[in-house]
């Protein structure tokens, strides 16, 4: 009939939730026994909403950040007023230390409130079992390798490091592209600063560097504007020009594209290959974030941003 047509829509729509990591398979198998032996829709129905909202009644909404910041974006999308004022967020973005919520009077980094952001969104999505909800969004991982530039003594270790944006040096680069050529390139340990290498017993020359191993559908940059100086002791902003690109390909500083021609033993060029896919590497710029003033101590912070008409 139809009221049990439209509970089997129900069951895709949440087969769908579940494919993106909420976990509710025990609820939707229910409902799929439900639905088979035509048990009472309504109780079904109440069910939902009871295990929804015991898990809402767990929350203190006042205190969550992920919630605030839902009602921040809404009104900013959807209110008819020209400004939105997020006090509600910024009482709920308490500091990790003391508990007491951020001082509005202290200029904070903008790249580490960003870290410390996503870190509070994935922990307080843990109740609804889905903490990982900005892997495929923001969250890339970094490799640091060590690379041997030696033929007769391959060699190749790596580390990895999770990240949500990347920190690119300006200083000395006239656009974005020489800045990531810079990232990857990395220091050339030779001569007397030759890594030692137990495989051969023997210090090798090497290159040690960053690439970028996962990419989000999403990549923040983090221009480094400010650099420290140590006859003053204070934090000096670049104001270097630097010039970047409405679109970016960003395969050339993958690990996959600098491994291909490189020497090691165990480096399988084929299944580099495999992760250089130019669909997934092409991103499009659709904000920028623009610190106006001199010192790290003081300034505005104003974005530009891509509208959904593209303007």
């Amino acid at each position: 009939n139809k009221t049990k047509k439209n509970y089997e829509t129900l069951i895709n729509d949440l087969t769908d939730i579940m494919k993106h990591k909420i976990k509710y398979k025990n609820l939707i198998h229910r409902l799929q026994l439900y639905v088979k032996y035509e048990i009472d829709i309504d109780e079904i129905e109440k069910k939902i909403v009871r295990n929804f909202n015991e898990k809402i009644n767990e929350i203190n909404l006042e205190e969550n950040t992920i919630y605030q910041m839902q009602l921040t974006f809404t009104n900013l999308q959807k209110s008819i007023m020209p400004f939105y004022p997020p006090l509600s967020f910024i009482k709920s973005f308490k500091s990790a230390f003391n508990g007491e919520p951020i001082k509005l009077t202290v200029q904070q980094d903008t790249d580490e409130f960003l870290s410390i952001l996503c870190d509070k969104l994935e922990k307080e999505a843990k109740i609804f079992e889905n903490e990982n909800f900005l892997e495929n969004s923001f969250k890339g991982k970094v490799t640091n390798e060590i690379v041997s530039l030696e033929k007769d003594y391959p060699y190749y270790s790596q580390t990895e490091e999770n990240f949500y944006s990347i920190t690119l040096d300006i200083k000395n680069h006239k656009n974005l592209e020489e800045a990531l050529d810079a990232y990857v390139k990395g220091e050339i340990l030779e001569g007397e600063n030759k890594y030692f290498v137990e495989k051969y017993k023997k210090k090798i020359s090497i290159n040690k560097r960053n690439s970028l191993k996962k990419i989000g559908n999403q990549i923040i940059i983090h221009l480094k504007r400010f650099e420290f100086d140590f006859y003053t002791f204070q934090n000096n902003k670049l104001n270097d020009y630097l010039k970047f690109p409405m679109k970016l390909n960003l395969k050339k500083w993958t690990r996959a594209y600098l491994r291909i021609n490189e020497v090691s033993e165990e480096n399988n060029i084929e299944e580099e290959k495999e992760n250089l896919d130019d669909n997934k590497m092409e991103y499009e710029l659709t904000g920028i974030l623009i610190h106006n003033g001199s010192s790290l101590q003081s300034g505005h912070y104003y974005s530009l941003i891509k509208t959904e008409d593209d303007k």
